[in-house]
């Protein structure tokens, strides 16, 4: 009988996911990086608007539930697109967003946002 307990404890565990692929409901909003950059971002259906305290860029964006990346589209140039891990962290209710402003590819970058 213990042994049962114990089965179900971690089956428990294990599927208590703490991050998860976001949907377009759990993005629709206000979001701001935590790091204190003042960048924002925006999502409404299909648009997702990125703030900086340098530029703004408007973008139609994608969700590729298969390989866990949001897909932007720039509206300002024909045939750009990008392509970014993204998760949802449950507990801590923070979007992470991979390589969100470029870097280097050796360098995992990952910016972080707080929902408004």
């Amino acid at each position: 009988m213990r042994k049962l307990y114990i089965i179900i404890f971690f089956t428990l565990i294990l599927s208590c996911k703490k991050e998860i692929f976001p949907n377009k409901d759990l993005l629709i909003g206000t979001w701001t990086e935590e790091n204190g950059n003042n960048s924002k971002l925006i999502f409404d259906n299909n648009t997702m608007i990125l703030l900086t305290d340098y530029s703004s860029d408007t973008s139609n964006y994608k969700l590729d539930t298969e390989a866990n990346k949001i897909i932007m589209f720039s509206t300002k140039y024909a045939n750009t697109s990008s392509e970014h891990k993204i998760v949802f962290d449950k507990n801590e209710g923070k979007l992470k967003i991979w390589d969100l402003f470029g870097g280097i590819p050796e360098n995992e970058n990952v910016n972080i946002f707080i929902k408004e």
